[in-house]
């Protein structure tokens, strides 16, 4: 992997942990809901699509994405309503 292939990774890594955060936020703390997005962009980015450039073109649009849910939601919400919040008894809203 080159400089620009690295970068990219870490910017899809980055972005992709800005989606788990907003789909954990928006879905009101459901581990569930970050599981399935999880297994499913691991389908996406395995399947052999005929074309080697589509995992770089799937990164790219994961990391549009996270950069989209950013700029509409700002770091501090990432998501609408009240943020998620773990302490060691549970899932409270804080």
């Amino acid at each position: 992997m080159d400089v620009a292939g690295a970068a990219g990774w870490f910017f899809s890594i980055v972005a992709g942990a800005v989606l788990f955060t907003w789909l954990f936020n928006g879905s009101r703390g459901s581990l569930l809901a970050c599981a399935l997005f999880h297994g499913l962009t691991d389908v996406v980015f395995l399947c052999d699509y005929g074309n080697d450039n589509m995992m770089q073109h799937i990164g790219m649009l994961v990391t549009l994405w996270g950069l989209a849910v950013l700029l509409i939601w700002g770091w501090r919400n990432l998501a609408p309503g009240e943020r998620e919040t773990t302490t060691t008894s549970g899932i409270e809203k804080g």
